[in-house]
């Protein structure tokens, strides 16, 4: 399995200090609302368990949270504060399947499933933390939705394209969905705004929203620019 680092890359002298951890296979990863810790999740796992990093930025300690593995279940894959105390981890599977999306009490460590989702679900809270959207990987309805945190309940929606990344606007008023038919907008209520870019041609592979003003960010990609 490969090996990643995560390294922190100081604003005030410009450059990148030591690594925060060493000896994963390090995937998602998330900024506590207060600014002074890290969730970062990792794809290595052992028979029975897999596991998600916090990392304090003010010591630079980190622990090891561990979850007890289901059905088939590999590493974790995402992980997201819910506040400075709880948080939602998606996880990986070894082969093509669901897992479970669960919710971890970063105090203690203790966890459990509120949802099945598939493998590689992607995660992202929105800028003011009332939620978390979440894109479902590697099924062809593009199955995609949102979590509200105060309320605890799930609204679901689907691109009819694979889907592998989202994006929520910082009052989740809005929601950015990259597929290879384009980016699909919706808007609170999930319903379809408009389509950006053009099938299998010039069309947006990921966005980000501002988390201070009503603007967003794009990378997009040109299928017809590819070499032979």
């Amino acid at each position: 399995m490969n090996r990643f680092q995560h390294f922190y890359y100081n604003l005030v002298t410009r450059q990148f200090d030591s690594p925060l951890l060493t000896g994963g296979s390090f995937v998602g990863i998330d900024l506590s609302p207060d600014g002074n810790g890290l969730l970062v999740a990792d794809a290595g796992y052992t028979e029975t368990k897999n596991w998600i990093h916090q990392i304090d930025l003010t010591t630079g300690e980190s622990k090891k949270i561990e979850f007890s593995l289901d059905f088939y279940e590999g590493g974790t894959f995402t992980a997201v504060y819910t506040s400075a105390t709880e948080a939602l981890v998606s996880s990986t599977f070894r082969g093509s399947g669901s897992v479970p999306l669960r919710k971890v009490n970063l105090t203690d460590g203790t966890a459990r499933s509120i949802r099945s989702v598939r493998q590689n679900t992607m995660l992202a809270p929105s800028a003011d933390g009332s939620t978390v959207a979440y894109a479902e990987s590697n099924i062809s309805s593009g199955a995609w939705g949102r979590f509200k945190v105060d309320a605890q309940t799930f609204a679901g929606s689907g691109t009819d394209w694979f889907v592998y990344e989202i994006a929520v606007s910082r009052q989740a008023s809005q929601y950015a969905v990259p597929t290879y038919g384009g980016l699909f907008i919706y808007d609170s209520a999930l319903k379809l705004q408009t389509t950006l870019g053009q099938y299998a041609d010039t069309l947006p592979i990921g966005a980000v929203y501002s988390p201070i003003a009503d603007e967003f960010y794009l990378a997009w990609y040109s299928y017809n620019d590819r070499a032979p």
